[in-house]
């Protein structure tokens, strides 16, 4: 019986995780926050 192909069933796929809004938004603000700082401290230390 070497002739017989056997059918394995595929593994389920699982979904990748989204993030939750929440940790989506405080990302968002935080690189705000980030960018702000980033433009005052070239402004205070370089000089426009």
């Amino acid at each position: 019986m070497g002739d017989i192909i056997k059918f394995n069933k595929p593994k389920p796929v699982k979904p990748q995780r989204q993030p939750s809004p929440a940790l989506k938004k405080a990302a968002v603000i935080g690189a705000i926050i980030v960018g702000f700082v980033a433009a005052w401290a070239y402004f205070q230390f370089v000089g426009a």
